[in-house]
């Protein structure tokens, strides 16, 4: 099963309409047409060439690169149930338990595989969290202790990266504030550069980019000369290309992370750019992107 597929067969119907109707509004035909086609083979074990003849009537080499990219592409798209409903997985987690309940053990495993694939590849750490808890015990139940010792060991990789992102949202909040700017201490600025930091080489690719923010933030809140740097709007860039290479992934509900990094690339240009440059770059922001709903 590719992403794309797994992604629409776990949308519940409400999930799958928002979606659907995101993609008809951005016109983005052949991607709603590849999500269609998903939702009609469903959870049967049909291989890639039933899908590609469902988009370009056959499937031949040049047709099925076509299709492969088309299916990176749509599973990108799905940045739009990432922004605004970053919990859209969460509903199966119950679904598998029924399952479980009804004695329908194989289906059980199977939706928690796919499940538990497509929240670990966009960093929903509560659904991963569940799939891997219920792998553990089922593993350890049937006594296969080497197995469940695994799926632990992975909970507890999820669990530190959920602990660094509220490690550093309760740092911004409680240090940084933006109420507090006043009575801030401009000779602590190394120790909070140093706490952001830290994680910017974490495994979790939201703990990276939220850790690499926080050293940026920093340094604008305190108005630190190296925030006017080359050095600063490089970073700022480099951000913006990764979260464009994985806009699938879920940050915390109602934090705009996107619109964080461009107020910080706007305050940069605002000390560089003339008005009608400012003007330029400014239109550009905001052409690309996607506002998020909660706004």
């Amino acid at each position: 099963m590719l992403n794309i597929q797994k992604v629409v067969v776990l949308l519940d119907e409400h999930h799958l309409q928002e979606f659907r109707k995101h993609l008809e509004q951005a016109r983005a035909e052949l991607p709603l047409k590849l999500v269609d086609a998903s939702k009609a083979i469903g959870w049967e074990e049909k291989d890639s060439d039933a899908l590609c003849k469902a988009i370009y009537s056959k499937a031949g080499t040049a047709e099925k690169k076509k299709f492969f990219q088309l299916a990176h592409h749509t599973f990108k798209l799905s940045a739009f149930l990432s922004r605004n409903y970053p919990s859209y997985l969460v509903h199966n987690i119950t679904h598998v338990e029924v399952l479980v309940n009804q004695g329908k053990l194989k289906e059980a495993n199977r939706l928690a595989e796919i499940l538990l694939d497509i929240a670990e590849k966009i960093e929903d750490y509560n659904t991963a969290r569940a799939m891997l808890q219920y792998f553990a015990q089922q593993s350890f139940i049937v006594e296969k202790r080497t197995e469940s010792v695994r799926y632990l060991e992975r909970n507890a990789e999820v669990i530190d990266a959920e602990r660094a992102i509220n490690d550093m949202y309760l740092y911004l909040r409680s240090k940084l504030h933006y109420k507090d700017k006043g009575s801030l201490n401009r000779d602590d600025i190394e120790k909070h550069l140093s706490f952001f930091g830290a994680y910017a080489k974490h495994p979790a690719f939201t703990v990276q980019l939220m850790g690499r923010y926080g050293c940026v933030y920093t340094l604008s809140y305190l108005n630190d000369e190296r925030f006017y740097t080359q050095q600063t709007l490089d970073e700022l860039n480099a951000i913006s290309e990764e979260l464009d290479k994985n806009p699938y992934v879920v940050f915390t509900f109602s934090d705009d992370f996107e619109l964080n990094i461009d107020y910080l690339k706007l305050k940069y240009l605002l000390s560089h750019l003339n008005e009608e440059e400012l003007q330029k770059a400014s239109e550009q922001l905001l052409r690309k992107r996607e506002v998020p709903r909660f706004w």
